[in-house]
């Protein structure tokens, strides 16, 4: 009796599980994966090249007839040149992991079947990007499985292997591998973070080495649903989290050259240059302004896509103000930007020759 009693408790105890999952409602959201404060083992000790080469010995004709120039090239050519999805995300972890049909990097295409009984975890995820090549970053949809044509129309190499960069062999294969290529994914690649979370949290993350290695990077923000919850979807609400995620990334990131970062984050007016259009244009670019302040010419190449309604009443003052302004291509495929020049002090001479571009974004116009 007693064991049929805790048969029974166990069942109604799985069917409320299974109804609570259905209704959304989760068990308390997981602490995220940071850093811990202390590493029991320095993988990568500061400074590392120079502390680690003179233990190296060379170990193989690899490393013992071909010059570090040319391994370098080597490198490069096979680990390099990319752009690579660098994904943190909450989820249910999937029942069934395979796919039902070929796709970009494995991913089942309708997000496979989730445990329900089991809350969210942080679940890490990267691969190498194969969207279409004139397919904008807000655009991109390799983590929904895109279809494996894409990977095999415009990117070479063999699948699954070439949706991934496969540098963890090379540098576990020996303590010089693992220096001379440590740097790689982050130094010769274009860094893609689609979401907040990991850009608010970068500093706590991902090692200051590495970050320090990231010269390229593209951002893709939906600002809508963050901020103060009495704040969501209001300017005050987004333009504080975005402010956040600005100063993270100067802080954080000390050798970007490129930077391009599309946002989302205004919901659509019928009039792009609604009362509210004033707070959006000192929220948005003065961040933008005081981050190209911040690298000076060493920021080669900044652009910032607003969300397209919110960017077209951003372009027709742009445009009032006299401002140089690109316009392009067809329909679908048209496109149009503004300069946004700042103004530097050095040494107490201003000088207007920085700036950046604000291009249109995502394009939230509702299909009704």
């Amino acid at each position: 009796m007693p064991k049929i009693r805790k048969w029974l408790r166990q069942i109604f105890r799985d069917t409320q599980e299974e109804k609570a999952g259905r209704k959304g409602s989760d068990p308390a959201v997981p602490p995220l994966p940071l850093l811990p404060a202390t590493r029991k083992h320095i993988l990568t000790p500061t400074s590392s090249l120079e502390n680690l080469t003179p233990l190296i010995q060379p170990n193989g004709p690899f490393f013992e007839r071909l010059p570090p120039e040319l391994r370098r090239q080597i490198y490069l050519a096979t680990f390099g040149d990319r752009t690579i999805h660098l994904d943190l995300r909450q989820e249910r972890p999937r029942l069934v992991e395979t796919p039902k049909a070929p796709t970009h990097a494995q991913v089942s295409e309708d997000g496979g079947e989730r445990n329900r009984k089991t809350g969210g975890r942080w679940v890490w995820w990267s691969s190498v990007c194969h969207r279409h090549p004139m397919a904008p970053a807000w655009a991109d949809q390799c983590q929904l499985g895109s279809s494996r044509r894409m990977c095999d129309t415009f990117y070479a190499g063999q699948w699954p292997g070439k949706c991934f960069l496969g540098i963890m062999g090379w540098i576990l294969a020996c303590r010089q591998s693992y220096i001379e290529a440590i740097d790689l994914p982050y130094r010769a690649n274009t860094i893609h973070i689609s979401g907040i979370t990991l850009t608010r949290h970068l500093n706590s993350m991902l090692p200051s080495q590495r970050l320090a290695n990231i010269s390229s990077l593209e951002l893709v923000w939906n600002l809508l649903d963050h901020g103060p919850r009495e704040a969501v979807g209001r300017p005050e609400g987004s333009m504080a989290v975005y402010e956040e995620l600005m100063a993270t990334i100067v802080t954080a990131l000390p050798a970007l050259t490129k930077l391009h970062i599309w946002v989302e984050a205004r919901s659509y007016s019928s009039d792009p240059e609604a009362r509210d259009i004033d707070l959006y244009e000192s929220g948005l670019l003065e961040p933008a302004d005081a981050l190209v302040q911040k690298y000076g010419s060493k920021l080669i190449d900044l652009q910032l896509a607003p969300n397209l309604n919110l960017f077209t009443g951003l372009m027709r003052r742009a445009e009032r103000k006299g401002v140089h302004v690109e316009k392009g291509g067809i329909g679908i495929a048209s496109w149009r930007r503004f300069w946004r020049p700042v103004f530097i002090d050095r040494d107490g001479m201003v000088h207007d020759t920085a700036g950046y571009w604000v291009r249109q974004g995502k394009d939230d116009t509702p299909m009704w």
